[in-house]
């Protein structure tokens, strides 16, 4: 059959060519694009469009390539970073300081709600809302110097929350937008005026909150503040040597209704008190390569995007092997990297 097919089609083209060549005034270009419009459409034909019958479904459980919630985090305190990359990259610093703030808060000793807060631009409604629309199509795979690829990290709090709020404000936007999206919903309801002010705008009240509320004990039962502090510091080492750039972990307990008020933002922000206070409150600081004894070693290498700084020490440093970074960003250690030691 896919021979007979195949004379076929070479029999056809065959005749048009020899059509062509007698009657060129005849048949017109637009003549040729109708014929090219019919193959194209029986070749659409054969084709099966692939569907899938619970979008939910496939994102909840493609979310689970995260192997931990310090991670998840990440992916919300990335994407501040990235929303001002270009301004930082333009001036060498930032128009005003960079603040990121995690906030852990607990009830009982278990972990309920993890809140990244920023001081960035905000989100429009419109990007708000694709966002959440168009899984997939991330609008930064085509920049470079920032980091996002896949369009999938908002979706990341579906791996170990109930439910993600978030809460913005755009300089071009009259008041803070907040939309609320639950893990196992297959639509939500449109971004409204936010009954609540952000906790930590910047100096034009511009900024953005994301909250993974209701998470999940088998996530959330190891996430200290120790160990975001350390994931923070692990992975965005090269960045946190930028002057200006502030991420600061923060614990509270919201046992008593009360706080548990004052940590939604409501009592004390209305009230004109600012932010609710915190039990603790640490800042993550790049690691100190002068405080490891040894010489340095600089590699001659004519690449002007490949930066290489080793150095030589008396001893082994636990923690502290050669590793390889991207956009500020720490990949691996060059000995886990397969490409790197074979």
């Amino acid at each position: 059959a896919t021979a007979l097919r195949l004379a076929s089609s070479r029999r056809a083209a065959h005749k048009w060519r020899a059509l062509r060549s007698f009657f060129p005034r005849w048949l017109s270009s637009s003549t040729a694009n109708e014929a090219a419009a019919a193959k194209a459409a029986v070749a659409e034909a054969d084709r099966v469009n692939l569907t899938i019958s619970n979008p939910v479904l496939l994102l909840n459980n493609v979310s689970h390539r995260y192997s931990s919630l310090s991670r998840i985090v990440l992916e919300y305190a990335d994407n501040a970073l990235d929303d001002r990359e270009h301004e930082y990259r333009e001036n060498e610093a930032y128009a005003y300081p960079l603040e990121i703030f995690v906030d852990l808060e607990t009830r009982k000793g278990k972990l309920e709600r993890v809140t990244v807060r920023d001081n960035c631009r905000g989100m429009r409604l419109a990007k708000l809302m694709r966002l959440l629309e168009h899984v997939g199509e991330s609008e930064k795979k085509f920049t470079p110097w920032l980091n996002g690829q896949f369009g999938f990290g908002v979706h990341a709090f579906r791996a170990a929350a109930d439910q993600l709020i978030v809460r913005t404000k755009h300089a071009e936007e009259d008041h803070v937008q907040e939309l609320r999206i639950c893990r196992m919903d297959t639509s939500f309801a449109p971004a409204l005026k936010s009954a609540l002010p952000l906790e930590h705008a910047s100096p034009s009240g511009t900024g953005t909150e994301v909250v993974m509320d209701g998470i999940d004990p088998d996530w959330g039962h190891d996430l200290t503040c120790e160990e975001m502090v350390r994931e923070i510091q692990h992975h965005f080492e090269r960045l946190l040597t930028r002057s200006g750039l502030s991420i600061r972990v923060r614990e509270r307990q919201i046992d008593s209704k009360r706080s548990e008020k004052a940590a939604a933002g409501g009592a004390a922000r209305k009230a004109g008190g600012g932010a609710a206070a915190m039990d603790r409150d640490v800042r993550c600081s790049a690691f100190d390569y002068d405080s490891i004894e040894g010489r340095d070693f600089t590699p001659n290498v004519d690449n002007d995007k490949l930066k290489i700084r080793l150095k030589v020490a008396d001893r082994e440093h636990e923690g502290q092997r050669a590793r390889v970074f991207l956009l500020g960003r720490r990949i691996n250690e060059i000995g886990n990297i397969l490409s790197f030691i074979r």
